[in-house]
């Protein structure tokens, strides 16, 4: 495989705010704890080891003991669980929804990074260990982002009625998925895709994710986190106590919100009066403040309500039953876990800039961010059409209109190249606006206009000489389309909508995994071009 980098700044993929925190953190640091830095880690290191208790680790260590009994781990993962005993182990994490069957190709690279970070960062730091966690967001109830799987230029659908928290969804219905997911790989039925395809079940679909993810990862020493528990959310009932008596989170994120705007950054989340859902079985409903107390669904139709002392009494006697929404959700998570750092997307971290003032409130420290390594795939036959028509990976990024202009005015036999009558247009537009305003300033409105419609005369006419020469090379232009749809399918950058299994037609998994393991570079800001053999 050929790896090569592309600076981000130079395609039209990344948001401005997604490049600053990749590119110059330090132009957002009173957002952050700290720039993200390979030196950064031992001043969180430090930060860490003081805020989080031996108590908090047994109990994390306890349930992650527990959620690991009736699934099979690798020596890798037995071995970073009992690291996580020690004080002197620290995590790195990144989290997401429970996408089917893994999603887009970005789920994989999240993982891949913080894998490869808690790897470069035990090279470099000894006397202590960092292993890599993957959250599973499984109170989330957005099932539509989750519920489908872009493969081979096909739509995976799982349909079920099932609403609320996607986690607790029982799994009915997942078997006419992974059947018509193994009709793809039907050439290959020995393949590692097959045996991969039968750990993708469970008692509800938070276990079918958690079983499929440590397939995929367990040899990379990768632990999953289902917060979904009890014992975890018993930590943290503190933290929710102060939400409900004194609606303390939205009031720091109304202050950052008020500095973002002032540095014209956008925001990305929405705090409410109480960050806090409540979980009733499957369904999940946002807790409402009163004046009796508080309440789940509408004044007019209640389906929960509390006196303050009643709701409080309900979180300390079940706390599994409380779900924080995307405000708290990161508190939460740096309340139970020792960890140094979180990786997302630009989308995604965007939104912990509005959060630093939330995780103070409560004296918790905030982690280093870190914007996950992006790749762009570029296949043999892919390869292949480029260099015969003559493009590069650079022109990939263009529109593809843009490129076709740009293939015609390279390659056109009459050599189109506007600039000299470009240049002559003007000066004679001008010419006209002068001499016209020498003789009667009051004619210069009108000269300036007629002057102009030379210009779009001019321009029409090499719009058609450029319409011209396109039909000369249909054939290489219905290429450019091509290119963009495989890159670019239905409008989206490729790691957002392709599959990862659609690397794996052979039917095998691991070694195309190696591969992405290998490409990627925790400290690499650039978007990362492998072209595949």
């Amino acid at each position: 495989m050929i790896r090569t980098q592309i600076p981000r700044t130079e395609t039209r993929i990344f948001s401005d705010i997604s490049n600053k925190l990749t590119y110059a953190q330090e132009e957002l640091t009173e957002f952050l704890q700290t720039p993200v830095s390979p030196e950064a880690f031992e001043k969180q290191i430090a930060l860490k080891k003081q805020a989080f208790s031996p108590e908090m680790r047994q109990v994390l260590v306890r349930e992650l003991q527990s959620a690991y009994e009736h699934v099979e781990m690798t020596d890798e993962t037995r071995k970073n669980l009992r690291e996580l005993e020690s004080e002197n182990t620290f995590t790195v994490t990144t989290g997401h929804q429970l996408s089917l069957l893994t999603g887009p190709l970005f789920f994989i690279y999240k993982i891949l990074h913080v894998i490869r970070l808690a790897e470069k960062l035990n090279e470099n730091h000894s006397g202590q260990h960092v292993v890599p966690i993957f959250w599973m967001a499984s109170e989330d109830h957005d099932f539509e982002e989750v519920d489908h799987l872009e493969l081979f230029n096909k739509t995976l659908r799982w349909e079920t009625e099932q609403q609320g928290a996607v986690g607790r969804f029982n799994t009915s219905g997942l078997d006419v998925v992974r059947s018509e997911f193994a009709s793809f790989f039907e050439n290959h039925p020995e393949g590692e895709v097959m045996e991969l395809l039968k750990s993708f079940d469970g008692k509800n679909y938070a276990e079918a994710c958690f079983r499929l993810v440590n397939k995929l990862f367990g040899h990379y020493g990768l632990l999953i986190l289902d917060a979904d528990n009890s014992a975890l959310k018993k930590q943290v009932i503190p933290v929710f106590e102060k939400e409900l008596s004194g609606q303390f989170s939205e009031k720091a994120v109304l202050q950052a919100n008020e500095r973002l705007e002032a540095r014209g950054l956008k925001q990305q989340l929405h705090a409410r009066p109480i960050n806090l859902f409540y979980l009733a079985g499957q369904s999940r409903k946002r807790i409402l403040a009163t004046d009796k107390g508080f309440m789940t669904g509408d004044e007019t139709n209640p389906s929960h309500s509390w006196t303050r002392e009643e709701l409080e009494r309900e979180l300390h006697e079940r706390p599994e039953a409380f779900s924080p929404n995307v405000v708290l959700r990161p508190l939460y998570q740096e309340c139970i876990l020792p960890n140094l750092c979180y990786v997302g997307g630009g989308g995604e971290l965007a939104y912990w800039l509005q959060l630093k003032g939330v995780f103070e409130a409560v004296n918790v420290p905030f982690p280093l961010l870190q914007i996950r390594n992006s790749l762009m795939i570029v296949d043999a036959n892919s390869r292949k059409k480029m260099d015969k028509a003559g493009l590069r990976i650079e022109s990939l990024f263009e529109t593809p209109e843009m490129q076709k202009k740009q293939f015609v005015l390279e390659h056109s036999e009459d050599e189109l190249n506007f600039e000299e009558l470009d240049r002559k247009t003007e000066a004679l537009q001008q010419q006209i606006i002068d001499q016209v305003g020498e003789i009667d300033k009051g004619l210069s409105g009108y000269a300036a206009a007629e002057a102009s419609k030379i210009e779009k005369q001019i321009k029409s006419l090499q719009q058609k000489l450029i319409r011209s020469e396109k039909n000369k090379y249909d054939q290489s232009l219905q290429v450019i389309d091509q290119l963009h749809e495989r890159f670019f399918p239905n409008g989206s950058f490729q790691e957002r909508v392709q599959s990862f299994f659609s690397l794996c037609a052979d039917g095998q998994v691991y070694d195309h995994l190696r591969e992405l393991h290998d490409a990627i570079d925790p400290f690499e800001k650039d978007l990362i071009i492998l072209e595949t053999n």
